[in-house]
C-alpha cells in the first residue's frame, strides 16, 4: 500500500511539473557542440537559456515556463536566428533543422501549420526579407484568422518596416484569443515605434560597463547621431563590418556608436575584449536579455538597433543592420 500510495505521489508530482513547463529539444545539422540560445516573453519580460548537444548529433535540451502561448526564438550564439515556434506550459516541442536549412517543429497544433508553411515557403524564407515572403505570410493569415501560428508568421517573418498599414491590418483579422501575449510581447510597440509620431520619443542617458567593470554612460545628445547596437558576445560578421565601414566613412565627433555585449559571461566578454580592435565604444550588461537596461529600452531581438540624432529622437529601432546603417547614411551625406 505504502509502494503504491508513493507512485501516485510521484506521479502527481511529475504531473504538476508537466503542467508548469515546457520543454523544447533541438536537432541543429552540422551544430556539433555549440550552444543555443532559447529566448522568449513571460511574466512580462524577456527570458533567455542556453543549452548544448552532450555530443555531436545529440539534441540541445531547454526547460521554460509561460502559462500562455509565447513565442520561442531559437538563436545561434552569433545572435542569427533559426526559428521561431510558439509554446506554452506542458508543451514538448521538438525542433529538427536540415543542412538545407529546411525546418520542422512539432509539440502542437500551431508548430504543426509552421512546420507546413515552412516546408512550402523554404526558398523565401532562405532568401530573406522580401515582398514575396511577405505576401506568403499574409495569405496564411488570411486563411488562418483563428491559429497563433498566424501570430508567429507576422511576427517573425512579415517584413512590418515596409508596410505598417498593412501589418496592422493583418493582425486585426487575427482572433483575439490567437493574439496570446507572450507572443505580441514588444512586437505591438515595435509597430508603433515604425511609425513616425511614435519615434519622436526621446532615448534617455543609459549606463552600461566597460573595460575593466567601470561604469559608463551613455548620452546620445552630445553627438550629431549616435548607433546603440545590442549584440552577442560571438555578433555576426555582416554587423561587424557594417560597424567597420561605418567608422570609417564617418568621424567619432559625427557619429557616436556603442555596441553593447548583451551576455551573461562577463569572463567571456573580457577574453575576447583583450585582442579588441574596434574604433567605436564597447561596453556588455549582466543579466543577459532580462538585463534591465535590455527591458527599458524594449530591445526585442539580438543583434538590435537604435538610431538617434541630436536631441535624442529614436529614427530608426529594429533587428535589420540595413536598415540602421541606411538611416544614418541618409542623414550624414
Amino acid at each position: 500500500m505504502r509502494l503504491f500510495l508513493l507512485t501516485c505521489m510521484l506521479l502527481v508530482l511529475t504531473a504538476c511539473g508537466f503542467r508548469d513547463s515546457f520543454t523544447v529539444e533541438a536537432r541543429v545539422d552540422g551544430l556539433g557542440v555549440e550552444a543555443l540560445w532559447m529566448v522568449y516573453y513571460a511574466d512580462g519580460q524577456l527570458n533567455q537559456s542556453e543549452g548544448r548537444p552532450a555530443e555531436p548529433g545529440d539534441p540541445a535540451k531547454f526547460v521554460g515556463a509561460s502559462a500562455d502561448y509565447t513565442l520561442v526564438t531559437l538563436r545561434r550564439f552569433n545572435g542569427s536566428d533559426i526559428v521561431g515556434f510558439p509554446a506554452r506550459n506542458g508543451d514538448k516541442i521538438k525542433v529538427t533543422v536540415n543542412a538545407d536549412g529546411s525546418v520542422a517543429v512539432s509539440g502542437n497544433a500551431a508548430c504543426d501549420s509552421l512546420t507546413a508553411f515552412y516546408s512550402r515557403n523554404h526558398s523565401l524564407i532562405e532568401s530573406g526579407p522580401s515582398p514575396k515572403l511577405s505576401a506568403a505570410v499574409a495569405r496564411f493569415v488570411e486563411a488562418n484568422t483563428a491559429s497563433v501560428a498566424s501570430t508567429v508568421l507576422l511576427t517573425t517573418l512579415f517584413d512590418a518596416s515596409a508596410s505598417t498599414a498593412r501589418a496592422d491590418s493583418l493582425y486585426a483579422m487575427i482572433a483575439p484569443e490567437a493574439r496570446a501575449p507572450g507572443i505580441v510581447a514588444g512586437w505591438s510597440e515595435q509597430l508603433d515605434l515604425a511609425s513616425q509620431d511614435e519615434l519622436n520619443r526621446r532615448l534617455g542617458p543609459f549606463t552600461v560597463y566597460s573595460r575593466g567593470d567601470t561604469a559608463m554612460s551613455f548620452v546620445a545628445t552630445i553627438s550629431p547621431y549616435s548607433l546603440i547596437v545590442f549584440t552577442m558576445t560571438d555578433r555576426s560578421d555582416s554587423v561587424a563590418s557594417a560597424l567597420q565601414r561605418l567608422r570609417a566613412d564617418f568621424s567619432d565627433r559625427r557619429l557616436k556608436m556603442l555596441e553593447v555585449t548583451v551576455n551573461t559571461d562577463s569572463a567571456q566578454w573580457a577574453r575576447q575584449m583583450a585582442n579588441d580592435t574596434a574604433r567605436w565604444t564597447r561596453g556588455w550588461v549582466p543579466g543577459g536579455a532580462a538585463a534591465p537596461v535590455v527591458r527599458r529600452m524594449s530591445v526585442t531581438g539580438i543583434p538590435f538597433f537604435i538610431v538617434a540624432d541630436s536631441t535624442a529622437t529614436q529614427i530608426y529601432r529594429g533587428t535589420s543592420v540595413t536598415a540602421a546603417v541606411n538611416a544614418l547614411r541618409s542623414r550624414l551625406k
